[in-house]
């Protein structure tokens, strides 16, 4: 449900939604430190393959999980910060059971000369959706000066499809949760396009960075939200409407 961004990284998205309208990231602009200079030179596919090699390298990339499936990893986006790099990577599971996760992968490299060093690995850093797939999600530097990922992940109940997204802070050596909230409720398919239709899905807009935002819903309803930073979290203050329970 994200949707393209002009300007954006890493951006892994489906076309028709309007979720992630008005991002603005600018991952690349982050000046070149002192020990990144060779790295940064090289053109942003090769230093996305350097980076993945050195996390993923010798065939790393496939993790058994202890209910049998497979988590293949693959190389999503680099982002820059002014302490080194950070990559994610999408995780899907191969023959993936109800109860199995994607995930993404977030982890922390230093550049030295043309190669990476991984100074911290969170193969699980961020949730996925049931059934083994990743999240939708992108990079931001919109709400701060450490770039966030936005996640949409999803989840279906006998015809009804719901939708959470969260924000994850990668600076720090660590990605560390700003907060979730539900963001899309579908009941289509168990009620078709009866008089009982809900559709509706939530965009993030408006942000002043580091301290609010606002998520506007469009569908078979139109209402506000509106999100506000307190202490390590944005939490929900106020708005005119709510989505059906899931």
């Amino acid at each position: 449900m994200l949707a393209a961004i002009a300007g954006g990284i890493g951006l892994q998205k489906s076309s028709d939604s309007a979720f992630a309208q008005g991002l603005n990231a600018s991952i690349g602009d982050v000046p070149v430190s002192k020990g990144a200079e060779a790295m940064r030179a090289l053109p942003e596919g090769e230093q996305l393959a350097k980076a993945f090699a050195a996390a993923f390298g010798d065939g790393r990339e496939h993790v058994e999980l202890d209910s049998g499936g497979i988590m293949v990893y693959r190389p999503g986006a680099l982002a820059w910060t002014p302490a080194g790099a950070v990559l994610i990577s999408s995780g899907t599971v191969e023959a993936a059971g109800p109860d199995d996760f994607g995930a993404l992968a977030v982890h922390y490299l230093k550049p030295e000369g043309t190669t990476f060093k991984v100074t911290g690995a969170y193969p699980d850093g961020i949730e996925g959706s049931l059934m083994g797939g990743p999240p939708e999600w992108v990079v931001s530097t919109d709400f701060g000066d450490n770039p966030v990922v936005v996640t949409d992940t999803f989840g279906s109940w006998q015809g009804v499809t719901c939708t959470t997204t969260a924000l994850h802070e990668l600076g720090g050596g660590e990605p560390v949760s700003l907060g979730a909230f539900p963001s899309g409720y579908d009941n289509i398919g168990s009620e078709g396009q009866g008089p009982k239709a809900v559709s509706i899905t939530g965009s993030i807009r408006n942000i002043v960075t580091g301290k609010s935002f606002e998520v506007h819903f469009d569908g078979t309803s139109r209402f506000k939200q509106f999100f506000a930073r307190q202490g390590a979290k944005y939490v929900k203050t106020g708005g005119d409407g709510e989505l059906p329970g899931c």
